[in-house]
């Protein structure tokens, strides 16, 4: 499984266990291909399941997802120029129908919201903190005070069992050091924290997405191929 050859450009659809917090000190740029790239394979698996962005920078964060999500290709999984793979109606209705159902009870659907439709939805969000959307399916969330979605990712964290295992933050040092200073003193409850970068990390070797994509979105001979 771990060596099935998957197109570079796959989309990894088990995700779990991460959130972003974009600051009003952080680049819009960066962040946004971090959401992205979060969402792509070949790597691990936390994808981030809500993005918390600063209300003086979530339109312009909003607006650039949502033009970029616009352009991505969405096609057959054997196909190299493919950003987000087709899945079929099965995967669609056990998989992401349940998370995406829920995030569009929370929020305003800015883009996408149905079957084979990377989506962006605006809102306020709950139970999809620790749900895990399987396709690309991007929850944003303002914040003025950053402690209130502290308190938010403990929660979502105790839920999942312990913690939120990777939270992403674009910011500059300052923001970044005191989240940092809060996670060692146990008040903010994720593993670890990633300065200006995705919280995943590369790996051609995660075996999940391998039985997924058997399962769901292979043609007879794809494990041959």
């Amino acid at each position: 499984i771990s060596t099935l050859p998957m197109p570079k450009n796959m989309v990894a659809f088990t995700s779990h266990g991460g959130c972003m917090i974009v600051d009003e000190s952080g680049s819009i740029e960066e962040a946004v291909e971090g959401a992205l790239y979060s969402f792509r394979f070949p790597k691990a698996c936390k994808v981030p399941t809500c993005i918390f962005v600063h209300k003086d920078r979530v339109e312009e964060f909003a607006d650039e997802l949502v033009g970029k999500v616009k352009k991505q290709k969405v096609g057959d999984v054997l196909d190299e120029d493919t950003e987000i793979a087709e899945v079929s109606e099965k995967y669609w209705e056990e998989l992401v129908e349940p998370f995406l159902r829920v995030a569009k009870s929370d929020g305003e659907t800015l883009v996408g919201g149905d079957i084979n439709q990377p989506s962006v939805i605006k809102g306020n969000f709950y139970l999809s903190l620790w749900m895990e959307p399987h396709f690309p399916i991007y929850c944003i969330e303002e914040f003025e005070d950053v402690r209130e979605k502290i308190e938010k990712i403990n929660k979502a964290g105790k839920n999942l069992g312990g913690k939120i295992l990777d939270l992403s933050v674009y910011s500059d040092g300052q923001f970044f050091e005191e989240l940092e200073k809060l996670r060692r003193e146990g008040s903010l409850r994720v593993y670890t924290l990633h300065k200006n970068s995705p919280t995943t990390s590369f790996d051609p070797k995660t075996a999940h997405e391998g039985i997924i994509l058997r399962e769901y979105l292979a043609e007879p001979n794809f494990v041959q191929k």
